[in-house]
């Protein structure tokens, strides 16, 4: 029986569990590991869930990850890489080249990007103005610079199988074999419950636990001021919950431990964001991945930023993302209505929806089947 090991500078969690397929693996009778290198990466004092059948281990050391990949009897384990391809994550990737290790990858998530947008000149300027300050924007951009040197040159090997969901990642060559499938929020669309979680009218705010979200170390962005940004974000609240007559519910982060206060006792529900926002009336956002969930319902959106967010990428990503779904964008700063009866374009949505989120030719259709069958088919020391 072959064996799948995950290799994840994420910890494992519910919601890597349910995301990234380990039910189904086991169900298949597959021998699982995961194998967490969140400490040689970046340091992540969140602990590791536990789950039946799932064997962890923590790597706190390059070396001893290197003595592991070593072993022989890995010529029948499959990796499931959950490792971005950047600067800190080079020394993995080089030894997963260096043993030849078959790996597997996951690419979706992707949406419009800002440093993408207009020529070279215009995207440095754009990449520049997003850090803290000079020094970072330059060290960042350097790092940038010599991990797409290592993957041109081949130095970090392709994914063995690549997995993409929607036409943007179709067109990274990433992979020596790519293949559709759909992101994984599309897959918690297609299985979830008719029953709503909420009773009545709400609006649903997606948190992304902006101040603590760990994104921000990494990538050298400036943080905001914690109290200012929560007591900005409960009068808007209150505002909108006066005007509208509906109350907002909190869709929690996945890796935010906060208690209900902070919302001023509003209800905040975890692993539950495919449900909230199907059977809410309106989603709140600054920007979110968990926003496929709503191009998915047709929901009507309304974007806003903080006083604090002014002038770096949280505010530049809330901003492209409601010009390019043509939804209201709102700076809590200024005196601004709200537009919540602001007409959807559902051919936006739709734009969005194959750009990002499904692959034409699997949509309506379960990724696993096809994950499981490329594996059989390209995998030569793969067995059930």
């Amino acid at each position: 029986m072959s064996k799948i090991i995950y290799l994840s500078q994420m910890k494992l969690s519910n919601k890597l569990k349910r995301d990234w397929f380990l039910d189904d693996f086991i169900k298949n009778g597959l021998d699982i590991e995961f194998w967490d290198v969140s400490e040689i990466i970046n340091h992540n004092e969140s602990p590791n869930i536990s789950i039946d059948n799932v064997k962890v281990k923590e790597f706190a050391d390059i070396e001893i990850l290197e003595e592991a990949l070593k072993q022989k009897h890995l010529i029948s384990a499959c990796f499931i890489i959950i490792i971005p391809r950047y600067y800190e994550t080079i020394k993995v990737y080089r030894l997963l080249a260096r043993y030849n290790i078959f790996t597997i990858f996951f690419l979706w998530g992707e949406s419009p990007n800002i440093v993408r947008q207009g020529n070279i000149f215009m995207k440095l300027i754009k990449y520049l103005s997003l850090h803290k300050n000079i020094l970072t924007s330059f060290t960042r951009l350097v790092k940038r610079i010599i991990t797409k040197i290592y993957i041109k040159f081949e130095l970090i090997k392709k994914y063995d199988i690549c997995f993409f969901a929607g036409d943007v990642c179709r067109n990274y060559n990433n992979g020596k074999i790519m293949h559709p499938i759909n992101l994984c929020d599309y897959e918690q669309s297609l299985v979830n419950e008719d029953i709503p979680i909420i009773a009545n009218d709400y609006a649903v705010f997606l948190d992304i636990n902006l101040p603590y979200h760990m994104d921000v170390d990494i990538d050298g962005y400036k943080r905001i001021n914690v109290k200012k940004y929560y007591s900005e974000l409960n009068k808007f609240f209150d505002r909108f919950e006066k005007e509208y007559k509906m109350k907002v519910v909190i869709a929690g982060h996945p890796t935010s431990d906060y208690n209900q206060e902070v919302f001023n006792n509003r209800e905040v529900i975890k692993l539950q964001t495919a449900n909230l926002i199907k059977y809410s009336k309106h989603v709140l956002l600054h920007y979110s991945t968990a926003i496929s969930y709503a191009i998915i319902y047709y929901k009507p959106m309304t974007f806003f930023v903080s006083s604090g967010m002014n002038k770096y990428y949280d505010y530049k990503m809330t901003k492209l993302l409601s010009s390019y779904l043509a939804r209201p964008f709102i700076d809590l700063e200024k005196k601004q209505s709200l537009l919540i009866n602001f007409p959807i374009n559902k051919d936006l949505y739709d734009k969005y929806k194959y750009n990002y989120i499904v692959s034409s030719e699997t949509e309506s259709k379960k990724s696993f089947p096809i994950i499981l069958e490329n594996i059989k088919n390209n995998f030569s020391h793969f067995e059930l």
